[in-house]
């Protein structure tokens, strides 16, 4: 696969959320792969947010939301692929719904990703 202009594509793949061994904790893991084969490293941040709803309203957790929860942010540095995983302590008046992954890249050579995915334990 080749881009215009000889920037990298990223993907998404294997995410997975199962549950741990204490209450409302649950474990996440996928990987990111560089789609364009010799473009280079790809470098940047990734930060996963739970939307969900408590009290009836939807709402997201974010890493900020969250304090001292940092699992919810990675940096990528790779140049074919990279496995990533965290987990998270859900708040008890809340019910996650989905997660989303956004890839923040360092440069301009590489598209934002972001992809939303049902929460589903697996």
């Amino acid at each position: 696969m080749v881009q215009e202009g000889g920037g990298g594509i990223l993907q998404l793949k294997d995410f997975k959320v199962e549950a741990m061994n204490t209450p409302d904790e649950f474990r996440y893991s996928f990987t990111i792969r560089q789609l364009v084969q010799d473009f280079g490293e790809s470098t940047g941040e990734i930060e996963v947010q739970v939307i969900g709803k408590r009290d009836g309203e939807e709402t997201d957790l974010s890493p900020a939301k969250l304090a001292g929860y940092n699992q919810l942010q990675h940096k990528m540095k790779f140049k074919h692929f990279q496995s990533f995983k965290g987990s998270i302590k859900m708040p008890d008046d809340f019910r996650s719904e989905k997660l989303v992954v956004e890839v923040k890249p360092e440069t301009d050579k590489l598209t934002p990703v972001s992809e939303t995915f049902p929460w589903s334990l697996g």
